[in-house]
């Protein structure tokens, strides 16, 4: 981590240090103590993390969820007739 308590962007599973020029600070709700420092990343960044994420999930998606109406049909209650 940087000395200067810079925290660096989570993009396409690797930290990488932004190119921001400016920052905001990070507290600890509970005790108010200073985390550190996250940067305003200009949009070539949030662009990069974004497209990064669509792709993730898209990998995750194909990966691990069932084909349509599978995950229903333990799901799907049918009224009963009298």
């Amino acid at each position: 981590m940087p000395t200067n308590n810079q925290l660096p962007n989570f993009i396409n599973g690797a930290w990488q240090e932004s190119a921001a020029s400016e920052s905001r600070p990070i507290f600890d709700p509970a005790t108010g103590e200073l985390w550190g420092q996250t940067p305003l990343s200009p949009p070539a960044e949030v662009d990069a993390a974004a497209e990064a994420a669509a792709i993730a999930f898209e990998n995750f998606r194909s990966k691990f969820n069932p084909p349509l109406g599978i995950e229903a049909q333990g799901f799907c209650m049918v009224p009963k007739r009298s």
